[in-house]
């Protein structure tokens, strides 16, 4: 995700003057000029996270949140990772899609020879997908991410004591607003452009 969100980010750099292809599109050319390109999607993309959200959904439905008796903020952290989670299925489907497979139609699909005009073309189909579908998707994915490392490294016993969950938050934190911050700046690039 980070990866995706850093390449994505290189839409704020917008069109070249001189005629050549936009950062962003360099590093698209890059990407689809890998050998087995669609092996390495499925084996270490698609697969992972299919996995997670059918595990994931699992989990949540198994689980017991207690927010209306114990309202303290690792209880709101545990509803929100099962909230963001559930907006991210619904997110990525539609994403993965429309961009990748084209399932809403051709105007949402995503060209890899015209890559900065068709992310252009995507976000602003519609104002609900450009200035709703993706600052959530965004906002979900980036506190899923962050959250879920966070909760991983107590699980694994790598942040046993309070002072160390606190410490790790702050790093979690960052790893929030970095990713975020990526999302947002190629959301940004594409409205500025």
């Amino acid at each position: 995700m980070a990866f995706h969100l850093m390449v994505n980010a290189t839409l704020i750099e917008g069109s070249r003057e001189s005629g050549g292809p936009t950062v962003y599109q360099q590093q698209v050319n890059v990407i689809h000029g890998l050998p087995l390109l669609a092996v390495l999607e499925w084996g270490f993309i698609y697969l992972p996270i299919i996995f997670h959200a059918v595990y994931g959904v699992y989990v949540a439905v198994s689980g017991q949140p207690n927010l209306s008796k114990y309202y303290y903020s690792r209880n709101i952290y545990y509803v929100l990772q099962r909230a963001s989670a559930y907006l991210l299925i619904a997110f990525i489907l539609f994403h993965v899609l429309s961009l990748k497979y084209g399932v809403f139609g051709g105007a949402l699909a995503f060209d890899p020879n015209r890559a900065t005009e068709t992310v252009q073309d995507h976000m602003r189909y519609s104002p609900l997908i450009g200035w709703l579908v993706y600052p959530l998707g965004l906002l979900a994915s980036s506190y899923h991410l962050a959250n879920g490392v966070w909760t991983a490294a107590i699980t694994w016993g790598l942040t046993i004591t309070d002072r160390a969950q606190r410490q790790f938050g702050v790093v979690c934190a960052g790893i929030f607003v970095l990713t975020f911050g990526f999302g947002m700046m190629a959301l940004i690039g594409t409205a500025i452009h």
